[in-house]
């Protein structure tokens, strides 16, 4: 008996544990680009139609590029996934150097002239990969894993690499704060829509109201002649009772 409630509270721990783990997860985060404009930083938040694109993009081009991106809790989160769009002839990384996006607590990481920033509050970087596909047409992305409780306003940076004559930059079209552990609710079943009636199928036709009194009434005829014999038969008898009593008594 002590073994199996020692198993019963280990069972309950772990089912404890899970449900705790369940609603512990966050949903993702997507920002909304457009929303973007009213942060500061040097990226532009526009409609790039040159480049063919429709919605908003954040457009990094310049050395010391950076953006806010607003007050983040990043400790509900374990990556951010950043999908851009470049010119199709860029070049982001060689033997050498890399270009780089950074979520930083501070602003840039270099200044205008490629001059690392020293007071820069790196959070997490990830290196870019070379585009394919022109700008709108490209569909880039990288993943920036984070490990931090850090929780206020966040930076996004880009530390553009200068490869042989080029320095590119990008147009950036998500940013998404994911937890791994976050699992979709499952949608609920929708209810199958009643099939639709073939034309050519025969109408069954419907009785008139008279049609269904005279039904009704040819129903219940054989009902009441059925009472009403019932009744003369019992009174037939009931006479002929009567009648043998008096007759004895007589």
């Amino acid at each position: 008996m002590r073994k199996a409630g020692f198993f019963t509270v280990i069972l309950t721990v772990c089912m404890l544990l899970l449900v705790a783990n369940v609603f512990a997860a966050n949903p993702p985060l997507e920002l909304d680009i457009e929303a973007l404009q009213e942060q500061e930083g040097k990226g532009n938040v526009h409609i790039f139609t040159a480049a063919g694109y429709n919605d908003y993009v954040l457009q990094m081009g310049n050395i010391g590029d950076y953006h806010c991106l607003g007050e983040i809790d990043l400790s509900k989160y374990d990556t951010v996934t950043i999908r851009y769009g470049a010119d199709q002839g860029a070049q982001f990384y060689d033997d050498e150097k890399s270009a780089w996006f950074a979520l930083t607590k501070n602003g840039p990481t270099t200044d205008g002239a490629y001059n690392p920033i020293e007071d820069v509050e790196i959070i997490a970087q990830v290196n870019l990969e070379n585009p394919y596909g022109n700008w709108a047409v490209a569909d880039n992305e990288v993943v920036m894993e984070l490990d931090t409780d850090y929780n206020g306003v966040v930076y996004l940076a880009l530390t553009m690499a200068k490869i042989g004559d080029r320095q590119d930059g990008v147009a950036i079209t998500e940013i998404i704060f994911s937890d791994s552990s976050y699992v979709p609710p499952t949608p609920e079943p929708t209810e199958e829509p009643s099939p639709t009636p073939d034309p050519t199928d025969t109408p069954v036709p419907t009785k008139t109201a008279e049609e269904s009194t005279k039904g009704e009434s040819s129903n219940i005829t054989p009902i009441i002649v059925a009472s009403i014999v019932g009744v003369v038969v019992i009174a037939a008898i009931v006479i002929v009772l009567v009648m043998l009593r008096k007759k004895k008594q007589d």
